[in-house]
């Protein structure tokens, strides 16, 4: 690195620390594109924590990077709302963008001292950790609203799972909807027809701590995934049964 007497560089999902003796090789330092508006969300997950959380939007920031862990001084944001249907996915491949677009933008201004960067506030910092494959299975006591989350930031990894027959079935996507059987948690329940707009079409639903969680496609062990309708087609006794 050295050899390439690099006036400055550019870091983008590396999953380590960079030692300082590299940090102090560019003198404009070593930028880093994070995809969250730091100093919320530093660390592994940001893009699955910030839907986890249910935070109304994101974004993407532009930093110089130091020895701490997405601590460095920031130089520039963009925000970009999250929809309803938004998951780890989807989202982040529109920051990837966004952050892309921001860097070409930055890079010039950085490189001739037009733009400076702005420490942190360190009373605002929040960490998110890596996430691990035990995160996506589904404890149906969990609220409706808290599971549907948890849906859209595992996917598309290590997505949201629950058992069925002993077997995995991952629940790819889903949404809360307002009501309740009665039935215990996990228990697969129909919906209706006309069901509320926000199920989304899906054609069964499932008891959950508050609320119902209604199942708009779901995958079972070894085979595709598939939407609820054709699912329920192919299992025509799954309502009543429970799952987890």
């Amino acid at each position: 690195m050295r050899a390439f007497a690099p006036e400055v560089m550019v870091g983008v999902a590396y999953g380590q620390l960079i030692r300082p003796d590299v940090l102090a090789i560019p003198p404009k330092g070593i930028l880093n594109v994070h995809p969250s508006l730091l100093p919320r969300w530093r660390g592994a997950s940001p893009v699955a924590a910030a839907i986890l959380a249910g935070d109304e939007d994101t974004g993407v920031t532009i930093m110089r990077m130091d020895e701490g862990l997405d601590s460095g001084p920031v130089i520039a944001q963009k925000r970009r709302d999250i929809s309803p249907g938004d998951t780890t996915g989807t989202l982040t491949q529109a920051l990837a963008e966004d952050g892309a677009a921001l860097l070409v933008d930055v890079l010039p201004a950085w490189l001739a001292g037009e733009t400076e960067a702005e420490p942190q506030d360190e009373s605002r910092a929040t960490v998110c950790r890596q996430i691990k494959k035990s995160d996506g299975i589904i404890d149906w006591t969990s609220p409706a609203d808290e599971i549907g989350r948890r849906v859209r930031a595992y996917n598309p990894w290590p997505g949201a799972q629950t058992s069925l027959d002993g077997e995995k079935l991952l629940i790819w996507e889903a949404r809360p909807v307002a009501g309740s059987s009665g039935d215990a948690p996990g228990t697969v329940v129909g919906l209706p027809e006309k069901a509320p707009a926000e199920a989304g079409g899906a054609a069964f639903g499932v008891e959950t701590g508050d609320g119902l969680l209604a199942v708009i496609s779901a995958q079972r062990s070894g085979r595709r995934a598939m939407g609820s309708d054709e699912f329920l087609r192919g299992m025509p006794g799954l309502v009543g049964r429970r799952l987890g």
